[in-house]
């Protein structure tokens, strides 16, 4: 039998008992290791997304996971970021349609990329379009983008792309 009770934004402190376990001595051995590097990963997601949610605290940004995990661990993974006062991007491909360089090069531009996308998605549909420089910036607001992604931007230029953005889409 396992038991655990930490709200979410509870902070866990040293010495707080996270898990009571009972059973078969051996099982419990068997299981030991592998339930403890579990914990130990959800609490490093955990920990470091909160740093990075205090660090912007003042600002009106959020701090959101990506869909990188290992297998089988997504569900872990997010919720140790939902936790710590982080929030979802998206779950999985399902979840919106994300237009990147690739795909702008491939259509020819982002207005195209974005044209195209939208005739094959349900209008529900929200359509990101992940951005290297200012000019795409411009471009994937003018093309209808619903979401914008800065991407592998310097910091000076993240914040002017938030200025010509102007809180018009995410």
């Amino acid at each position: 039998r396992f038991t655990a009770q930490v709200e979410d934004g509870d902070k866990v402190q040293r010495g707080d008992v996270i898990a009571v376990i009972q059973g078969r001595l051996g099982s419990i051995l068997m299981a030991e290791r592998t339930a403890l590097n579990f914990l130990q990963r959800m609490c490093g997601i955990a920990t470091q997304t909160r740093r990075l949610v205090e660090a912007v605290k003042d600002r009106q940004v959020k701090i959101i996971h990506t869909r990188r995990t290992g297998p089988g661990l997504r569900i872990l993974d997010t919720y140790a970021v939902r936790v710590a006062g982080g929030y979802s991007h998206r779950f999985g491909l399902f979840d919106g349609a994300l237009i990147k360089e690739n795909h702008i090069a491939a259509a020819g531009s982002i207005a195209a990329a974005v044209a195209n996308v939208r005739r094959r998605v349900p209008i529900t549909v929200k359509i990101e379009v992940e951005v290297e420089n200012l000019q795409q910036v411009e471009e994937a607001l003018i093309a209808g983008a619903d979401v914008i992604m800065f991407d592998n931007m310097s910091i000076e230029d993240m914040k002017q792309g938030v200025t010509i953005v102007a809180g018009r889409v995410p």
